[in-house]
């Protein structure tokens, strides 16, 4: 069913004389990576698109934020290896040979601990791995990054059930095709995804290195004033960005209007839209 609208709103948009904008929101089931393919093959060789609009469609696989804590986890526990190893090899400065291997003892069974904490953590994340290896964004951003040429100006993702996981591969697409030839994507619009200040860093990430992003929305997506700092941190060099809207994110303190000042010293092109 969502395929026939798909093939509905091609045919309107090959009249159109200029550059298409593809609403595909509220589809009336999730799309498929068949949906995918045949959309990303029409835009490169039927239509001449500027907006593609996914907005209200579930493009998660619901497993997100299971897969990111465990990815958290697993830092933690590689962090305690490393650690481990760093304690093993500063217990060989102890002149005291007797407390020296007690020292290694102790660092050998942390770093044996950590590390099977860190297997048993792989195991399931390329569990969750696969599994959203299937879901909408990722069949999307995947099929996106395999189009040798850009033609996508706008694109909107609002309340589409992305998370951090999802940003992070929508970071790396992003920047993927700032590298191609054709068009740059200007517009970004990801309002009504609740990925917090997770998501946020990310994002944050994203306007760092980006170079041709010029607007960018995240109404109601679960700030606080660390993810507002984060996005803030994000316009340090920036010279592209000119809107970064952020409003309805109603667990922010006065702290996160003190971020959005303090950016006004260090960017002066942004205008950062906030209440």
């Amino acid at each position: 069913m969502a395929t026939a609208v798909l093939d509905a709103v091609l045919r309107q948009a090959e009249d159109q004389v200029t550059p298409a904008s593809l609403d595909l929101s509220c589809l009336p089931e999730a799309p498929d990576g068949n949906f995918v393919s045949v959309l990303m093959a029409a835009m490169q060789s039927q239509v001449e698109v500027c907006t593609l609009d996914l907005s209200h469609n579930d493009l998660a696989a619901g497993c997100e934020e299971e897969l990111y804590q465990l990815q958290q986890e697993k830092a933690a526990y590689q962090r305690e290896v490393e650690l481990a190893e760093k304690e093993y090899t500063e217990a060989r400065k102890d002149r005291d040979f007797s407390v020296m291997k007690q020292k290694q003892n102790k660092a050998d069974a942390k770093k044996i601990a950590a590390e099977k904490k860190v297997e048993e953590i792989t195991g399931r994340e390329m569990e969750l791995e696969g599994q959203c290896s299937d879901a909408g964004w990722s069949v999307l951003l995947t099929r996106w990054e395999q189009v040798p040429s850009n033609i996508v100006q706008t694109l909107r993702l609002s309340n589409a059930g992305l998370t951090a996981v999802a940003l992070t591969a929508l970071r790396q697409s992003v920047l993927t095709m700032e590298g191609r030839p054709g068009e740059n994507l200007h517009t970004l619009v990801l309002d009504g995804n609740d990925f917090g200040d997770h998501g946020a860093q990310v994002l944050g990430g994203l306007l760092r290195q980006s170079k041709h992003l010029q607007h960018v929305s995240a109404r109601n997506t679960g700030l606080t004033e660390v993810g507002v700092g984060a996005l803030v941190a994000g316009l340090l060099g920036n010279t592209t960005l000119q809107t970064l809207d952020i409003r309805s994110n109603g667990k922010c303190t006065t702290a996160a209007r003190f971020a959005v000042d303090s950016a006004k010293h260090f960017n002066k092109t942004v205008k950062i839209i906030f209440d």
